[in-house]
């Protein structure tokens, strides 16, 4: 495991600013550490603004926001799947219908 100490981006040194404890390692994908303890795995092949705005995001003090935005998400999943099935149940009294 590499710990990236600096990058292209400063990303390393501007997650100091968010917890001066963050540390930055690789090893084939990016992780963020706080205190040696395991913080995330970052969904990106590659550091810049997406890394930065991804730890702001997932910090433990929008536990909240994450929740209700989850929460959307899968009201949203549950509509989108119960208008597919009520279709896919439209379509087959159709069928019958011409039988």
């Amino acid at each position: 495991m590499i710990k990236i100490t600096n990058d292209v981006f400063d990303i390393a040194d501007r997650i100091k600013n968010i917890n001066s404890n963050y540390e930055l390692y690789y090893d084939g994908k990016y992780k963020l550490y706080c205190n040696n303890i395991l913080q995330l795995v970052l969904p990106f092949e590659s550091l810049d603004s997406r890394t930065y705005d991804y730890i702001l995001k997932t910090q433990i003090k929008n536990l909240e926001y994450l929740q209700q935005e989850i929460d959307k998400n899968n009201e949203k999943i549950e509509k989108s799947t119960a208008n597919r099935q009520r279709q896919d149940r439209m379509d087959i009294l159709k069928e019958l219908a011409k039988i």
